[in-house]
């Protein structure tokens, strides 16, 4: 029997496959990400908004691109479609608008869409459904 439940069960290593169209090229690329664990998402969501200085001079820091990026980095796997073969500092080479488009993608398979909110103030459906009407990314 089939079971309706919500899966628990995440496995170990997410594929987050999104297609992007350069031109006239279409380029198929994946992001492997083992799950992160929840000091990872804790983590991302402090990193989202920080705050800088000393009592009246304080400020709040709203930085989605170091939140993703730090996810990003703290999970990946591989990489594949990128042409970054036996290139020892990959993941460096890797644009951080791709970085940022993957760990969405990860948010939202693993249910975390609020942080996903969080940082852009919209839902993740919107958030795609704004680049593919310019016909530059689909993320499949």
């Amino acid at each position: 029997m089939e079971s309706k439940g919500f899966p628990l069960n995440v496995p170990d290593v997410v594929q987050i496959v999104m297609k992007i169209r350069v031109q006239e090229k279409l380029y198929e690329l994946v992001h492997c990400f083992r799950k992160p664990t929840a000091e990872d998402i804790k983590e991302c969501q402090r990193r989202l908004n920080k705050t800088e200085g000393i009592g009246r001079e304080c400020r709040g820091i709203f930085d989605p691109g170091e939140s993703a990026e730090f996810l990003w980095n703290a999970c990946i796997e591989k990489v594949e479609g990128y042409d970054i073969t036996d290139v020892k500092d990959w993941k460096i080479r890797v644009p951080l608008e791709h970085k940022q488009w993957a760990v969405e993608r990860l948010i939202l398979w693993l249910g975390q869409e609020q942080i996903l909110i969080d940082m852009h103030g919209i839902t993740l459906t919107d958030f795609i459904s704004n680049f593919n009407s310019t016909n530059y990314a689909d993320f499949g």
